[in-house]
């Protein structure tokens, strides 16, 4: 079957159907339903799928989104892999989502998202109630370390006066 692309400039690209291609270049995971991609993967290791013509890829996930699913990904928001599988082209295992939901999501392994999750400081304060600072970057901080280290920086900042005295 030949296919006719428009590349959005009202050219084509006569050749194959671009979704018998893209199914050619995906696998089943049969343990996740993933559908691995086989494809070229760009530096990021999401899946690249060239089509429309003149060398223009796209990633293949978002392609799939809205081709295969036939949905538009809304302005300012961002396809999430909810299998946390950057390869997969699974359109049932994605959902759009703000980028400040992405990174903090359950299933999300970036530090920003581990740190979401936490119900305790470093140093074993729980984040709840008073013990809790909101900073305007919308991070937590910890009251109780928050305490220790100004106590520490002012009788550092005290020691180190008494000392310039002292030297004079």
């Amino acid at each position: 079957m030949s296919w006719v692309a428009n590349n959005g400039r009202g050219g084509g690209v006569v050749g194959r159907d671009p979704f018998e291609r893209f199914r050619e270049k995906y696998i089943i995971d049969s343990k996740t339903g993933c559908f691995e991609w086989q494809g070229a993967l760009n530096s990021r290791g999401y899946g690249s799928f060239s089509w429309g013509g003149k060398g223009k890829s796209v990633l293949a996930h978002r392609w799939a989104w809205e081709h295969v699913k036939g949905a538009e990904i809304p302005k300012g928001k961002q396809l999430d892999h909810l299998c946390n599988n950057k390869k997969c082209v699974n359109t049932d295992h994605m959902r759009t989502a703000t980028p400040r939901e992405n990174t903090l999501a359950a299933h999300s392994n970036t530090p920003s998202g581990i740190n979401s999750r936490a119900t305790h400081c470093r140093y074993g304060h729980a984040f709840e109630g008073y013990n809790v600072i909101a900073r305007p970057d919308g991070r937590r901080q910890c009251r109780e370390c928050q305490r220790a280290h100004a106590l520490r920086n002012y009788y550092k900042t005290k020691e180190r006066k008494l000392r310039e005295q002292h030297a004079r």
